[in-house]
């Protein structure tokens, strides 16, 4: 069954044993069009008008503009319709709703805003019946709405209205409505439903007006809504066995949801979930699932539009952030264990060898998803979580190396969508006196549009390094190439698991602010904001260094790296080391300065036919756009790291660089270890850097190849952990199976983080893989989260299962349009975004706001913000920032989310502005308690500290972070690339060793990987850019390559221009 279920007898069905499905959310897109399209032919009196053919008179009709919509019932059919009048030129809207739910005039007013209206009301049904100009009846049916539209509710409304009904027929009084059509009370009317039907006859009281167009119930008659009703079909039935022996259990249960994880959650608990979040629970497919032909061993039909557009988008960061079921590193799409999954051949999407044939299976996806865009959804999804014992996860883009976003039978909140963005020159933390210039960000703002916001308002927003980070960033410590001079990303509002919204700062609950900025994810709660401290517009001088890489060359180079990393972490130097390219940034030098910093590395790469240059960028965003998005990770392929953060005594002296040289020598012939420049050198850690080693498998990799794979990584990385007794690793780039991870990602931080856990998730509602002491509780009911969110609750399937024929075993139809379009976008991380199944769905919490004078809550002093939602990706929040002429500092690629925080956020920019956790001002999280809290400096402070780098989501749901903005700043780009070859890699690595500290105080911040270095500074100048990246350039230059320094406007120039067209697939 599709919406509504109240002709059904339940309790006969019960007594015989009769399974139900229901999928409320199937025909929405094709209602909604129906019924705009009833408006318009009753509007336009086509009924009446088609009679000119025979009698040659033609009638009147009227015009949509400037006038009032209104709605009874305003769930997802509403709203989708809404969303269509909006360009024919309404401009109010007037409805009814539950009686059992509040009236909620903010979230009015956030529609209003969302679609350009005047005005967005909730009104009495009287006032409805007056004000509306098209009227539509899209409620549900039943004894309670039986006839609810009758003569008295017809006499009140206009004589110039038009009523609309596409829901249920007994809603309306087919007597009064002729009536109110022949005595001209209303215009006209368009039904899709009416008493009576099937069995409607021309003697029918409607059928004889001339002003009322009917149509035979075909509102959900559409070709893609009815293969989606058989693969619903298909689901229920290979899913039956699996879930009668929940069902039996439950004899008030008679209802059964089509979710292959559903098991202890009875169907009226997800109903009454999904009515509670307003029809946003979403059972969650794979992304790739249109390819398929099988899907959990069922015939499904593929969908070759689709499939040939994710195929296309297939690496596309921004086209898998789109997708709740695509994540940006697919691995976690699927059980690795057990292969089951739903992946295409990312190396080539369009390979039907991937899905021809195979079973597309959910995999490790979230059975179910609440697209979160309210406080009250992460309230509803901690009730539900209580009441049933289903375990939560939460997801923005689907970036996470280390799977905590996916978990199969969780429920997912998807806060992509909570992705506002906010500036405040003068924002004053809730209940402290010092201000700050501030952006806030909603926990799915990524910092695509974070940093372009920021650069909008002339600041810099330290940050990450990906267009399509987002919150976590800050919250698991957030490390940029700025950090080197301005530290981490993590200095929020949260709902805490107890279900309370808490203002976390240095002023109140200063315990939660402290664990938000680092201590573990989302552990204490759900983000909702950050606040976060922004810079000036910083000048950069960005070091771009390349060669061509071959045997002999990646040693030297990275010894030469080795070797300069000290000097160039205090000449400010952050940025990136990957293979023979290095990119980094530093705000601290001017041009020449740069250009001397970074010569030994230029003329390494120039000597190996590459090149270097040192490029003077007017801003962060400038390097971000023009250095970032080119360089930034792919997405789309299965990497897995192992990371190490670098002491900077380990450079110091010949001993320590030696071995560090060596490490990176054996490790060569396996992989070429990616080298972050992100970490302060003022914070008591005192750490130069991050080495992180790469480890790829292919989609069809067997067991045994991915546990190689793995104990490969962890193997090499262990020389590193060897190396560096006392350090630690970043926990949003660690090793999955990090050894002693509690010692590695927070020292002896770890026993007060665990108590602020206690506190305010006592139930572990909120856990997740090495966020805390992993406690995985028993699923019990889904059912009453459903209700509670509104059915915004929803079973997943795997990203890839339309490419698949079998799923779970059972013979599924492909989609083939679904499929092409997964394989098209597979590596797209905004399209993976927009799939749950697909893991990089808090997705659609994506608010961006800007206030040049924000006050966190209890706090007296302001700060220049942006606040964006969970679900806001980098790419749209640096583009915001740069709008309002500020700098946002956050990740390098365009689909990274608030997750970005919550891991902690290094950034490019980190060498300069700290880490992405330390720019937070403010959090906004659904705690597993079931409050929304506000986390910063002054209240919910141990909530605040944990949430900015204490493990992604593992302390509540983010739903807004506010985070310190820094003026529009000019950078210096340096781009470095040269052709790798077995002997020119190491010298170039060791070049950078060597220079990384230097680099380091120059402020260059960046990524190096392989042969390509891209790095920005906005300490230096052009020429002092040049001569601090001189040696990177001079070396790619020897290799064959090139390097260059690029001065950019702003962070998201840079941005734009590379971070966008390098970040990771």
């Amino acid at each position: 069954m599709s919406v509504g279920y109240e002709h059904v007898d339940l309790d006969a069905i019960a007594q015989r044993g009769i399974k139900l499905g229901y999928t409320p959310d199937v025909l929405t897109e094709a209602v909604a069009d129906i019924s705009v399209m009833l408006a318009l032919m009753a509007g336009r009196n086509v009924k009446e008008t088609m009679q000119v053919v025979n009698n040659g008179e033609l009638s009147t009709n009227w015009m949509t503009t400037s006038r009032t919509v209104g709605f009874l019932g305003f769930g997802r059919i509403s709203q989708a319709t809404l969303a269509r009048l909006v360009s024919f030129g309404f401009t109010d809207c007037v409805y009814t709703s539950n009686p059992s739910s509040q009236a909620d005039p903010e979230a009015d007013a956030r529609t209003a805003e969302k679609y350009n209206l005047r005005s967005v009301r909730r009104v009495s049904l009287d006032e409805l019946a007056e004000k509306s100009d098209v009227f539509f009846v899209l409620a549900p049916g039943g004894t309670k709405t039986h006839h609810i539209v009758n003569e008295d509710f017809l006499k009140k409304m206009k004589k110039t209205s038009v009523l609309v009904n596409t829901a249920r027929g007994t809603l309306v009084d087919s007597d009064a409505l002729a009536k109110a059509l022949r005595e001209q009370w209303i215009w006209g009317a368009g039904l899709d439903v009416v008493e009576g039907e099937p069995n409607v006859g021309l003697d029918h009281p409607l059928m004889k007006e001339p002003r009322c167009v009917i149509l035979p119930h075909i509102g959900s008659a559409t070709t893609e809504t009815r293969l989606v009703y058989q693969m619903s079909v298909a689901w229920f039935f290979g899913t039956l066995l699996s879930v009668v022996a929940t069902t039996a259990q439950d004899s008030d249960s008679t209802l059964t949801l089509l979710a292959r994880s559903s098991q202890g959650a009875s169907a009226g608990e997800w109903t009454n979930l999904n009515v509670t979040v307003d029809g946003r629970l979403h059972t969650a497919v794979p992304f790739e699932l249109p390819c398929f032909s099988k899907y959990e061993g069922l015939p499904v039909t593929t969908d070759a539009a689709a499939c040939t557009s994710i195929q296309e988008n297939y690496t596309d960061p921004n086209f898998r952030a789109a997708h709740f079921g695509a994540y940006m590193d697919p691995q976690w799409e699927t059980c690795q264990a057990t292969g089951s999954g739903c992946l295409l051949d990312d190396s080539n999407p369009s390979d039907p060898l991937a899905y021809n044939g195979t079973d597309c299976e959910i995999g490790n996806i979230p059975s179910h998803y609440i697209d979160v865009q309210s406080v009250e959804d992460i309230q509803a999804a901690y009730a539900f979580s209580k009441n049933t014992g289903v375990q939560l996860s939460v997801k923005n883009t689907g970036h996470d190396y280390k799977g905590r976003s996916s978990g199969k039978g969780t429920l997912s909140l998807w806060v992509s969508h909570m992705n506002s963005i906010s500036f405040n020159q003068t924002f004053f933390p809730e209940r402290c006196a010092t201000k700050y210039t501030a952006i806030t960000i909603g926990p799915g703002a990524e910092f695509q549009d974070i940093y372009a916001f920021a650069d909008q308002h002339n600041v810099t927003l330290i940050g990450g390094y990906h267009r399509t980070v987002g919150s976590g960033y800050f919250l698991g410590g957030g490390h940029s190439i700025l950090s080197p001079v301005f530290g981490l990303g993590v200095d929020r509002v949260v709902v805490t698991p107890d279900g309370q919204l808490r203002v976390a700062n240095e002023c109140q609950n200063q315990d939660l602010f402290w664990a938000l900025r680092g201590g573990g994810g989302n552990a204490f709660g759900v983000l909702t904001e950050l606040t976060l401290r922004v810079e000036p517009q910083l000048t950069l001088q960005a070091a771009i260094i390349t060669f061509p890489a071959d045997s002999t060359n990646l040693y030297p180079w990275y010894n030469l790296t080795v070797y300069n990393s000290l000097r160039w972490g205090y000449d400010g130097w952050g940025g990136h080391i990957s293979g023979p390219t290095l990119i980094h940034v530093t705000p601290k030098l001017n041009r020449s300065e740069a250009q001397a910093s970074m010569q030994v590395a230029i003329d390494f790469a120039v000597a190996q036919g590459g090149f270097g240059i040192i490029d003077e960028l007017p801003s962060w965003y400038a390097f971000f756009t023009k250095y970032v998005v080119i360089a930034e990770a792919p997405v789309g392929p299965e990497v897995m790291l192992g990371s190490r953060l670098i002491n900077t005594t380990l450079f110091a002296t010949e001993e320590g660089r030696t071995a560090l040289s060596d490490a990176i020598r054996d490790v060569l012939p396996f992989s070429s270890p990616y080298i972050v420049v992100g970490t302060p050198f003022l914070y008591p850690a005192d750490l130069v850097g991050q080495f992180s080693v790469p480890g790829q498998f292919h989609f069809n990799s067997t067991l045994e190849e991915r546990k190689s794979v793995y104990e490969e990584v962890s193997q090499h990385i262990q020389v590193f952990r060897d190396l560096t007794p006392g350090s630690g690793a970043y926990f949003n780039e660690g090793d999955v199976y990090e050894p002693d991870h509690e010692q590695s990602y927070w020292g002896n931080n770890y026993e007060r983080l665990l108590a602020i856990k206690r506190k305010y998730d006592p139930s572990h509602l909120m856990d997740c893989w090495q966020c805390d002491r992993y406690s995985q509780e028993e699923n019990r009911q889904w059912a009453a989260l459903n209700t509670t969110v509104s059915g915004r609750l929803y079973a997943t399937v795997p990203f890839e299962l339309p490419c698949f024929s079998t799923y779970n075993g059972h013979p599924v139809t492909t989609d083939a349009a679904a499929c092409t379009s997964i394989q098209d976008n597979y590596t797209d991380p905004v399209f993976r975004v927009a799939h749950f199944g697909a893991y990089m769905i808090v997705s659609h919490l994506n608010s961006i706001s800007f206030n040049p004078a924000f006050v966190p809550d209890r706090c007296s002093t302001s700060y220049t913000t942006i606040t964006i939602g969970p679900g806001a990706e980098f790419q749209d929040v640096y583009a915001f920032a740069d709008q309002h002429n500020v700098t946002f500092i956050g990740g390098y690629h365009r689909t990274i989310g608030s997750g970005y925080f919550l891991g902690g956020g290094h950034s490019i920019l980190s060498p300069v502005f700290g880490l992405g956790v330390d720019r937070v001002v403010q959090l906004k999280v659904v705690t597993p308690d079931g409050q929304l809290r506000v986390a910063n400096g002054c209240q919910n402070q141990d909530l605040f500290w944990a949430l900015r780098g204490g493990g992604g989501s593992a302390f509540g749901v983010l739903t807004e972070l506010s985070l310190r903005v820094e003026p529009q700043l000019t950078l210096q780009a340096a781009i470095i690339k040269f052709p790798a070859n077995s002997s020119n890699l190491y010298p170039w690595y060791n070049l950078t060793v060597y220079n990384s500290l230097r680099w380091g105080y120059d402020g260059w911040g960046g990524h190096i990987s392989g042969p390509s270095l891209i790095h920005v500074t906005p300490k230096l100048n052009k020429s002092e850019a040049q001569a601090s990246m001189q040696v990177a350039i001079d070396f790619a230059v020897a290799q064959g390559g090139s390097g260059i320094i690029d001065e950019l406007p702003s962070w998201y120039a840079f941005f734009t221009k590379y971070v966008v067209t390098a970040e990771a697939v």
